[in-house]
């Protein structure tokens, strides 16, 4: 979850589910288009969006999926409906190390390539073939939103040095 001052949308799956008669599976693929809309009307009006419950409360495995497949789909957080579920939805809802050190290096690639006045950069991917990502003006903000949850979350920032 991410700490912040911007106001929520919540999705109550269950409900949503007996007024259209949507039967809910272990997939969720039956509510993909509802939860995806959901994100995408929340973000439009500055709201951060919070998943559905996960009713499989004793499944820890299957929590995690369901926490994961949210993050995904642009949820900023989920509704725990045992206290059990909390710390899974926590750990969940962060950036990983790995998203948080990509993007302490795009941002600091960023401030370089601005400031020899040029507008993209390319990130080299680490792989064998040497092949590098394209990083402009969308994705230095996606790196910000990472980086401001990462600190939100009390979490390490790596930093680079010029």
């Amino acid at each position: 979850m991410q700490a912040s001052d911007a106001p929520t949308s919540t999705f109550a799956a269950e409900d949503y589910c007996a007024d259209t008669s949507v039967i809910r599976t272990r997939s969720r693929q039956e509510l993909l288009y509802t939860r995806s809309k959901i994100v995408n009307v929340a973000k439009a009006f500055g709201l951060h969006a919070i998943d559905m419950v996960c009713v499989n409360y004793k499944d820890v495995d299957y929590l995690k999926d369901e926490c994961a497949d949210g993050r995904r789909l642009g949820f900023n957080g989920k509704q725990a409906i045992h206290p059990a579920q909390v710390d899974v939805i926590h750990s969940t809802f962060v950036p990983t190390p790995e998203e948080i050190s990509r993007a302490a290096k795009i941002l600091h690639l960023m401030a370089q390539t601005h400031a020899a006045e040029k507008g993209a950069v390319g990130l080299d991917m680490g792989d064998e073939k040497g092949s590098k990502e394209m990083i402009d003006a969308p994705m230095l903000k996606q790196a910000e939103q990472t980086v401001k949850a990462a600190r939100a979350a009390g979490l390490e920032i790596p930093h680079f040095a010029s």
